[in-house]
């Protein structure tokens, strides 16, 4: 009796573990929301393409000792790639989901965007 008893919670309790490792999956791909960084990776794509912009300058949020905040310039009209929800750099990837503002610069060829990032939040 005991061994039938075990033998049954035993396959229960596999057949749930089986049914959540599934349902988990079945959630995870069918999860098709975009992240801030996905929807700024969209419109900056759609920008890029629009302006013809070949360029970017890229700030980064700092602070001193006394407390000031203010932006520091890290690329200076430099040549980028975007992948997704990331702008490459030379050899720096920066999260768009870190990007606090950015600006189009048109009035000069070539077309740049200048993008303000604070990687500390």
């Amino acid at each position: 009796m005991k061994t039938r008893l075990f033998r049954t919670l035993r396959s229960l309790g596999l057949f749930i573990a089986l049914t959540a490792l599934i349902n988990g999956c079945s959630i995870d791909a069918n999860n098709n929301e975009l992240t801030d960084a996905d929807r700024l990776g969209e419109e900056l794509e759609d920008v890029i393409e629009s302006h013809d912009i070949t360029n970017v300058s890229i700030y980064l949020l700092n602070t001193n000792s006394q407390g000031d905040i203010y932006y520091v310039l890290r690329h200076d009209r430099e040549s980028f790639i975007l992948e997704d929800q990331f702008i490459q750099v030379e050899e720096i990837y920066y999260n768009l989901g870190k990007l606090v503002k950015y600006e189009k610069r048109l009035e000069s060829r070539p077309n740049y965007l200048v993008l303000y990032f604070d990687i500390h939040r």
